[in-house]
């Protein structure tokens, strides 16, 4: 993305303590001369914190904040940017104040005691979908002080492709991508499918993804009796053809997201998605139209809905065309790009 705009980035980072991620590889090798990357070494005394599990200790994210941005401190009153843009909200206690501090709000939490008094300490506030900052209206008990939207681009990272043979049977076949935990909802999917199969429909789950809650999942496809017809695939880089050749993409999600960049991303490539309310799908989809949303939690529903995709196969032809021609007017980088940048033009200058 900078690479298309006249922002000069300064990127603070630790040095990754075990190997560097080949993303974070390439990003390196690739920033166009307007991206100047400064990486710290982790202390000694704070390592462990990368052997705890992302999401399973939330004070892991506070000590990080912490010791992180006294690291930092030094260079950042060193260089003089025009705005500081951090994604955490206890960032703000070591911050250079000549200067805006702008707070990435890429989501909410469902389960923390929020200091409210820290975000007056921010400039700005930058959301990623209305979802977003209505919710964390109703957590501060007030409107954020000055908040702006920006919706993030679809992230495609090839063109896909109709290939034949890419799922190991002849279907209906169904892709979920995402990480596995509790409140991507596959739970209530894993229910939908007993509940079809009970009335003779047989498809066939693909699941895209890794996580802590793999190992639950697999217990209750055993013990749902789903064996033959759930898939876990692991990891897959370019998912962008699984949503293409799928006859449906479903993402069940639960209370927590802030927008689902995945629902996007099967929309681009033509994929018929299922996905939930009060997630900022709303904010995407038409329903009925270019995808079905539907209440979260409601195994019922989900089978009424993936029942209507079957059985209105003109419907779905339509609601993929739809979907991508949304996705390629309305979530591009040129859009992305634009807004970001006039929302700096007047954080910064206004």
């Amino acid at each position: 993305m900078v690479k298309r705009t006249n922002i000069e980035v300064e990127l603070y980072t630790t040095k990754p303590v075990y190997t560097a991620t080949e993303n974070y590889i390439n990003f390196k090798n690739n920033t166009h001369g307007k991206v100047t990357i400064f990486e710290y070494d982790v202390p000694l005394e704070y390592r462990y914190l990368y052997d705890i599990q992302p999401g399973s200790d939330r004070s892991r994210w506070n000590t990080e904040s912490r010791y992180f941005n006294q690291l930092i401190l030094a260079d950042l009153i060193k260089n003089k940017s025009d705005a500081i843009w951090s994604h955490y909200l206890y960032d703000v206690l070591d911050r250079p104040t000549d200067r805006p501090n702008i707070l990435n709000l890429g989501g909410y939490p469902r389960d923390m005691v929020v200091e409210d008094s820290l975000f007056d300490s921010f400039d700005a506030t930058v959301s990623i979908s209305k979802n977003v900052e209505f919710q964390w209206n109703k957590i501060l008990h007030r409107p954020l002080r000055r908040n702006f939207v920006v919706y993030p681009a679809a992230n495609i990272n090839k063109e896909p492709k109709l290939i034949d043979g890419l799922f190991l049977n002849k279907g209906p076949n169904i892709v979920f991508v995402g990480r596995l935990i509790e409140r991507k909802g596959l739970q209530t999917l894993f229910k939908s499918l007993r509940l079809l199969k009970d009335k003779n429909y047989i498809l066939h789950l693909y699941i895209l993804g890794d996580g802590p809650f793999r190992a639950s999942l697999e217990k209750l496809m055993c013990e749902s009796g789903l064996e033959d017809v759930v898939h876990f695939l692991g990891h897959v880089e370019y998912p962008e053809d699984y949503f293409m050749n799928a006859d449906m993409c479903i993402f069940p999600s639960y209370d927590g997201e802030g927008l689902m960049n995945v629902v996007m991303e099967a929309m681009y490539c033509g994929g018929v998605v299922i996905t939930t309310e009060n997630n900022a799908n709303e904010e995407i989809i038409t329903n009925h139209s270019d995808g079905l949303i539907i209440p979260q939690k409601d195994e019922q529903a989900l089978m009424r809905a993936i029942l209507f995709v079957l059985k209105n196969q003109e419907w779905a032809v339509d609601a993929r065309k739809a979907a991508r021609i949304k996705i390629m007017k309305d979530f591009t980088w040129g859009r992305h790009i634009a807004s970001l940048q006039e929302t700096l033009h007047k954080i910064i200058f206004t």
